[in-house]
């Protein structure tokens, strides 16, 4: 089934965009208070793998992806890289994409989730 359409694939991609989002302003206060990045990298790194694995990324693409966010500020851009890609992909597949992602209420329209 096509990614925009399977409400499970785009439920797991807003998901992981949300966490996304959440690693980047995680990032930008590591690198302002530089003792919070043995927090703040493994979570970036979670962040990264989720949305990786989301946008159906090869395994060699996500591993660049989380070996860049090993060096200050290049780490944020990736994950800001990423975040676009989900952001066009969430749109594609009709759901309306905020500042913090998927709203939940928009998510509710995919229907109940499957487990």
């Amino acid at each position: 089934m096509d990614t925009y359409s399977d409400p499970e694939k785009l439920r797991e991609l807003a998901s992981a965009q949300t966490l996304a989002i959440w690693a980047v302003l995680a990032g930008i206060l590591g690198n302002v208070i530089w003792s919070l990045m043995i927090v703040t990298v493994p979570f970036m790194l979670y962040a990264v793998y989720r949305l990786a694995r989301g946008l159906d990324k090869s395994a060699g693409s996500a591993a660049f992806f989380m070996i860049a966010m090993l060096i200050p500020i290049v780490g944020i851009i990736c994950l800001l890289v990423l975040n676009s890609s989900a952001t066009t992909r969430l749109r594609d597949g009709m759901l309306t994409v905020g500042l913090f992602g998927v709203p939940k209420a928009e998510l509710a329209k995919l229907g109940a989730k499957t487990e």
